[in-house]
């Protein structure tokens, strides 16, 4: 096997380094993305972030899920949730049902899950929905949305899931309605430069009847740093 380095800085036979690694313990709040809805990462992206996570995410450097991971669960821990209490109430507890949180990625062209040759967030959905179980509440991680575009513009969809998906012509979808419809979601993604693409999820998700609690990513662009905690 060949040596590695740093995805961020190419420091000798680490996955991450501790230096780069900690760069993903801010809170960059993200003001003004989802109404309503608290929207933050674990990272501005610039420097040593944009590196490691471009090497994860088209470079195909899947040593990074777990440090990405770690982070997104730390942000998680760290973020205020609505009807989130640590599962202190039993009826809280119950896995399955109305009750369970959905963890949902933000999610990615079939054209791009194609190159990568594998969906890159699922990896960090499942540990998020893993972290909140060991806290006690009940969460699952579920690839609900979906993109669906042809030569640039969205596709028509019949039924109710064309009805909740095309959300100002985004072309995301919301896949099974029936799925998230009354459910707490807590939407992930992996850069937020606009946000368009978190408002886009989240009005799918609502018009699908989802309650849509937090959003989560591992890094803004420079333009939210100000607003670093």
């Amino acid at each position: 096997m060949l040596p590695r380095g740093c995805a961020g800085c190419g420091t000798p036979d680490e996955v991450l380094c501790p230096a780069c690694r900690s760069l993903f313990d801010d809170t960059v709040i993200v003001p003004s993305c989802v109404p309503g809805v608290p929207v933050a990462a674990c990272a501005t992206y610039r420097g040593a972030v944009r590196r490691a996570i471009l090497a994860w995410k088209d470079h195909g450097d899947e040593e990074c899920d777990r440090p990405f991971s770690q982070a997104l669960c730390a942000l998680a821990d760290r973020m205020p949730v609505a009807g989130v209490a640590g599962g202190e109430d039993d009826d809280a507890r119950r896995i399955g049902g109305r009750d369970t949180m959905l963890i949902v990625p933000a999610p990615s062209s079939k054209r791009s899950a194609r190159r990568r040759g594998r969906r890159h967030m699922r990896p960090l959905v499942r540990a998020v929905a893993a972290a909140y179980r060991a806290r006690g509440v009940p969460a699952h991680a579920e690839e609900a949305l979906a993109s669906h575009t042809m030569g640039g513009r969205s596709v028509e969809m019949k039924g109710r899931a064309g009805r909740a998906a095309r959300v100002g012509g985004s072309g995301i979808v919301v896949t099974r309605p029936s799925l998230v419809r009354g459910r707490r979601v807590i939407l992930v993604d992996d850069i937020v430069t606009s946000g368009a693409t978190m408002r886009a999820c989240a009005a799918a998700l609502r018009t699908a009847g989802a309650q849509v609690v937090a959003c989560l990513a591992l890094a803004a662009t420079p333009r939210y740093d100000v607003s670093a905690m």
